[in-house]
């Protein structure tokens, strides 16, 4: 009994660290399918980012989290997936390069999925009762406030995959979409800085 409790407590143990490393490795998949994208060994992407080749490694394998230098690097190689996966890891929670046998991340299939996302969730937040105060819902309407995150939630990761995906597909800089959104929303007023 006690050898069989041993086995389950090692195999237990196994497990959960078969579960860290592929969490935690997803960013380092990204980073590493990211340079042979860009057709760079590691010794050559730490000449261009001033990492050692052995902390491409590191970070590759998920020994440690991709750091933010290096995700920017590949953001702005156009290559978003890297920076993404990695904010994920860090927050525990964003957007993860869709990679399930369900997905189909060609640039068209995304954007339809980005149109029907939106239509779901334009009708989702019309039923939710946002003018009233939520110390007065009804367990309906408070269903519906959650459906209507749950919608929005879907909205905003399609839209954001269907940028990722045109930034990879057109060359186009994550970085420089989202400065200009900046500094759009700067001009306008919305954000002092």
């Amino acid at each position: 009994m006690l050898i069989h409790s041993l086995y389950l407590l090692i195999y237990q143990t196994m497990a959960e660290r078969k579960l860290e490393f592929m969490s935690k490795g997803r960013a380092g998949q990204a980073i590493r399918q990211g340079r042979k994208l860009l057709d760079k060994t590691q010794l050559q992407a730490s000449l261009d980012t001033g990492y050692t080749r052995e902390a491409i490694g590191q970070q590759e394998r998920g020994d440690y989290k991709v750091q933010p230098h290096m995700a920017r690097y590949f953001i702005e190689n156009g290559n978003p997936w890297p920076g993404l996966e990695a904010s994920n890891e860090y927050l525990g929670w964003g957007l993860k390069k869709l990679d399930g046998p369900a997905a189909d991340l060609h640039r068209s299939a995304v954007k339809e999925k980005v149109i029907e996302e939106a239509q779901e969730m334009v009708s989702a937040l019309a039923k939710m009762a946002t003018y009233k105060r939520p110390s007065t819902l009804s367990a309906f309407e408070h269903d519906n406030i959650e459906h209507g995150m749950d919608q929005s939630v879907d909205a905003v990761k399609a839209i954001l995959t269907f940028i990722a995906v045109c930034c990879e597909d057109y060359g186009l800089s994550w970085s420089d979409i989202w400065e200009e959104h900046d500094m759009k929303l700067k001009s306008r007023g919305y954000v002092m800085s």
